[in-house]
């Protein structure tokens, strides 16, 4: 009857299901779908996202910072001397962002100020550093120094996923050889800030937080 669309015969069907099929294989090949998936994550995220609290203090490394102390690494009485001055503001949680995993050798004394000071302050959290010293070769954990280690009040992996656009958009909230004990840095500030509710999601039974 005039009007009236024609039907596929079977031929043209199974044409038109095969271009499809391979349009679709394409698209996920060459991670379109992907991106565009990552575009809308990233647009909630950004509709979603909050100024940080007023409460949280960054001291940076920066240039000023070098001008001032000298080129990196630092003598660790720097280090103690400003958690002192820290521990008098009474924070809730502190937390070094730098692996102190070997001993200066040139000012062995600057160890035992820092873990000194950390013993003062208490609620200091230091990183576990996972890596692998070359290619092939199995992961280890690097640890603070002992001296170090015995007096934090937490320890923290500080391990991102990183995309494959070079993007971070996930950390596991827990990781650690052979069994996930460690927390990650943010978490175990919670944790001894007393906080730790705030980073615990109803979806991060598989070990992982956004």
């Amino acid at each position: 009857m005039a009007g009236q669309p024609r039907s596929l015969a079977t031929g043209e069907r199974l044409t038109l299901a095969l271009v499809l099929g391979g349009f679709a294989a394409l698209l996920y090949y060459q991670g379109w779908l992907w991106r565009g998936d990552q575009l809308v994550y990233d647009a909630q995220l950004q509709l979603l996202s909050r100024p940080a609290s007023d409460g949280i203090v960054i001291i940076a490394i920066d240039e000023h910072s070098l001008d001032t102390f000298g080129r990196w690494p630092w003598r660790r009485d720097i280090h103690a001397n400003l958690l002192d001055r820290l521990t008098a503001e009474q924070p809730a949680a502190v937390a070094f962002d730098i692996i102190f995993a070997e001993p200066d050798p040139a000012f062995p004394a600057g160890d035992r100020m820092l873990a000194a000071a950390v013993e003062r302050n208490g609620r200091v959290i230091m990183p576990v550093l996972m890596e692998q010293h070359r290619q092939g070769a199995l992961p280890t954990e690097t640890l603070p120094l002992p001296l170090l280690a015995e007096n934090v009040a937490a320890m923290g992996h500080v391990h991102v996923e990183l995309d494959p656009d070079g993007l971070a958009r996930r950390l596991f909230l827990f990781e650690g050889l052979g069994s996930s004990y460690w927390p990650h840095l943010s978490l175990a500030v919670l944790q001894v800030a007393g906080m730790e509710r705030l980073a615990m999601q109803p979806d991060a039974d598989d070990g992982q937080g956004t």
